[in-house]
């Protein structure tokens, strides 16, 4: 369910552009019921949708279907849905946003976005950057090391930031970022 609710989103958002000409076509709440019930009763592919839309006209959310494919409880908007690798695209969408307001830069470290006392591990002659965490290229561990999951249903509910500082302050990187300074990302 989750993996459709992200894809839901996203594919919604393409049709549904918060400029001046996609606001005269924007979708009722009809018409994106419509479509969440065709993926869902027809198609079955998911359980359950909730489909959330901010425009310049407002806010908009609509849902169909189930929490559990042996359940009645129905999804609305206030529904918490874990929506795993998803995340990415919504940080990267983040990311240009503040470099767009020049909030930050691709190129600037990562240390410096942290708390002074914590040590992001580098190497001697470059820091992590940005851009390095954007394009996976800095080095770290798909995991940390001191990640160790109570419940492995949901295992980043009892990891900390506290958890993340201890881990990057006591890492170290294993050989130098294969990042080359030319990698061509937005802008």
């Amino acid at each position: 369910m989750s993996k459709c609710f992200g894809l839901a989103c996203i594919a919604l958002s393409f049709f549904i552009a918060p400029d001046e000409a996609s606001a005269q076509r924007r979708l009722d709440d009809a018409a994106i019921k419509s479509i969440l019930e065709e993926r869902i009763d027809t198609v079955r592919r998911g359980t359950g949708i909730v489909v959330g839309v901010i425009d310049a006209e407002g806010r908009q959310i609509v849902s169909h279907g189930r929490m559990r494919s042996d359940g009645d409880l129905q999804p609305d908007g206030d529904t918490a849905f874990e929506i795993g690798s998803i995340t990415k695209v919504f940080t990267s969408i983040l990311l240009a946003d503040m470099i767009e307001r020049a909030e930050v830069a691709l190129d600037d470290p990562v240390d410096g976005l942290l708390p002074a006392a914590v040590r992001v591990p580098g190497t001697d002659d470059r820091p992590i950057t940005l851009r390095d965490l954007a394009t996976h290229h800095s080095g770290l561990p798909r995991l940390p090391d001191n990640f160790a999951p109570a419940d492995g249903n949901n295992p980043y509910a009892d990891y900390t930031v506290e958890q993340m500082y201890e881990f990057l302050d006591n890492y170290t990187l294993p050989r130098r970022s294969d990042r080359a300074s030319s990698i061509p990302i937005w802008p």
